[in-house]
């Protein structure tokens, strides 16, 4: 539909499609933020520590702080395609998408390969903290903890 129209032609086009991503997954984002919070919570509280004093207690002022980002998000995004508008010529982005590309077929190895490769990174990145230990015979310092770090599993 854009072949051979002028970027004039397509700047109302392209920004209100990207006005209409950003703010609407933004606005869903910030939406679904609260029933986030609280299933976090409760799910802190049924698993963790529950005591008398733990009551969620939502401030709606945390809301200016989503209103920036939100601002933030869609100027960054009208920018994004401001630049790519300007930089881009319509003909170049047909003619590449009619160029077919050769599908290199990948060996039954692959699949096997992955899956050692994974299990390996999973050991090694477990084991090395014990590794410095008994290499160097301290326990790691903080900067060293945070590398070494593996509570994210």
């Amino acid at each position: 539909m854009a072949l051979g129209a002028s970027r004039k032609r397509l700047s109302p086009d392209l920004f209100r499609e990207v006005l209409l991503l950003s703010g609407t997954s933004s606005l869903l984002g910030i939406a679904a933020g609260y029933p986030f919070v609280f299933l976090l919570w409760n799910g802190f509280r049924l698993f963790i520590v529950d005591s008398e004093e733990m009551h969620l207690k939502l401030d709606y002022k945390c809301l200016f702080l989503s209103a920036s980002f939100f601002v933030i998000m869609v100027a960054f995004s009208c920018v994004t395609a401001y630049r790519y508008l300007k930089r881009t010529n319509i003909i170049d982005i047909v003619h590449e998408k009619h160029i077919n590309e050769p599908v290199k077929v990948l060996g039954r190895w692959c699949g096997p390969a992955s899956f050692v490769l994974i299990l390996a990174g999973a050991v090694c990145g477990y084991m090395a903290p014990g590794i410095y230990m008994q290499l160097f015979s301290k326990y790691p310092t903080a900067l060293e903890r945070t590398a070494f770090d593996h509570s994210f599993f």
